[in-house]
């Protein structure tokens, strides 16, 4: 992206199973169109995935609970 000619800063970090330092996203978007010189937000991985979500788990007990009265 420097050597295109965008200004490139570090926005935040990301959960995510990727590799710890990898460019998980970017502001705005890649396909975006924007002119040279534009700054660029990278988003880069932490290389830990996120933490399971308690609603997604209250969603599982919920399909398990129907499956038992079946």
């Amino acid at each position: 992206l420097q050597d295109a000619g965008f200004d490139t800063h570090i926005a935040g970090e990301v959960a995510s199973a990727l590799a710890a330092g990898v460019v998980v996203s970017t502001e705005p978007s890649g396909g975006s169109i924007v002119a040279s010189g534009s700054s660029v937000g990278l988003y880069i991985s932490t290389g830990e995935p996120p933490a399971p979500d308690d609603d997604d788990a209250d969603d599982e007990d919920a399909e398990d609970d129907e499956s038992a009265e079946t």
